[in-house]
């Protein structure tokens, strides 16, 4: 058995797709696509410190929780019910 596989033993079962296409590393233009985020799903608050925080109400939409999900940023209205993210 290669040495490889002992360390890595999932590098046998990865291949690259049939049909990738590498493209040039001074490629700066955007992908014809947009993406929009519906839902945050999860939070995990055992590993941190006040990774949450309670927001006041402003402009008559009620208070709001605002806190950090993977690498989005989320604010909560707890009136209205949909997130606000940034990520």
């Amino acid at each position: 058995m290669p040495l490889t596989l002992c360390v890595k033993p999932w590098a046998g079962e990865i291949c690259q797709p049939k049909k990738f296409r590498q493209l040039s590393s001074n490629n700066t233009t955007a992908p014809d696509i947009e993406l929009e985020l519906d839902w945050v799903y999860g939070y995990r608050s055992n590993m941190g410190v006040n990774t949450i925080k309670y927001m006041s109400e402003e402009d008559n939409k009620g208070p709001r929780l605002a806190y950090f999900a993977a690498a989005v940023g989320v604010v909560y209205y707890t009136q209205l019910k949909p997130e606000k993210s940034k990520g």
